[in-house]
């Protein structure tokens, strides 16, 4: 596919106006989605996102062109007047709008990392990097965690959320039900009075992970319907880890039960 190069000399030019004067949210509401730096578009590219326009600096597109030969439109800045862009200073020196990916069926026969009101952007994109790196590719979010797709969570994930299947449920409760039926084990991470050890626990390949929110934890709803509770040892004065970096070492744990 030959696509079209778009030499262009300022940012006021409107050929890009979307890429500046944006608001995420408008986006994602237009089912599109912006997305940083050459390693998550490279990402995007070879999960078959579609992209529909790209912005670059002129010795980026140089250096990569090879890569956008599927990219449709893309305009180019000189380097001097691309680092002007104003709110984009983990650009990189490019960036995509794309369309946003449909929400996926989950795979039933894999495990599910479960996110129960995770608020930070950060947090959910390197959990799912996490995610990706160890082979759980099923993302169950309820209502209150922030979406994977948005801009954030994709950079911070480095674009592995594009490897993932996505589901959102309204009600977290109810579908934890149905996969228990479905052969599922719901185990809950928690610092709580019945929590077993990390250390001692074998993981069934049909789990569903769950992790709570950066403040509050799992919801007691959830927790009360969890076949299992697992907290990791650890100093009594340290108490809790990061959300992020607690559940890197669940997916380790069960990585190493499963591979």
């Amino acid at each position: 596919m030959t696509h079209e190069i778009i030499k262009i000399d300022k940012i006021n030019d409107p050929n890009i106006s979307t890429f500046i004067s944006f608001k995420s949210s408008q986006l994602f509401n237009e089912n599109l989605i912006l997305i940083e730096g050459h390693k998550v578009i490279n990402k995007a590219i070879s999960c078959n996102v579609n992209i529909l326009k790209l912005l670059t600096s002129e010795s980026l597109y140089e250096q990569y062109k090879s890569s956008f030969s599927k990219i449709n439109q893309v305009y180019c800045l000189p380097d001097s007047q691309i680092n002007k862009l104003v709110g984009q200073s983990y650009h990189g020196g490019i960036m995509a709008i794309c369309e946003r990916p449909i929400i996926n069926t989950l795979n039933e026969n894999q495990a599910i990392l479960v996110l129960n009101g995770l608020t930070s952007p950060e947090n959910v994109g390197s959990i799912i990097r996490s995610a990706a790196g160890f082979n759980v590719l099923n993302i169950l979010i309820d209502s209150k965690s922030c979406h994977p797709h948005v801009k954030r969570a994709i950079r911070v994930s480095m674009g592995n959320v594009f490897f993932c299947n996505i589901e959102k449920t309204n009600d977290l409760k109810v579908r934890l039900t149905e996969l228990q039926s479905k052969g599922y084990e719901v185990i809950s991470f928690a610092n709580a009075d019945q929590s077993k050890s990390l250390r001692k626990f074998e993981f069934k390949k049909k789990s569903c992970l769950i992790v709570g929110s950066e403040g509050h934890g799992i919801e007691e709803s959830i927790l009360k319907i969890s076949d299992h509770i697992i907290k990791i040892e650890m100093n009594d004065e340290v108490q809790h880890f990061n959300a992020a970096s607690a559940t890197a070492i669940f997916l380790y744990a069960y990585f190493n039960h499963n591979s």
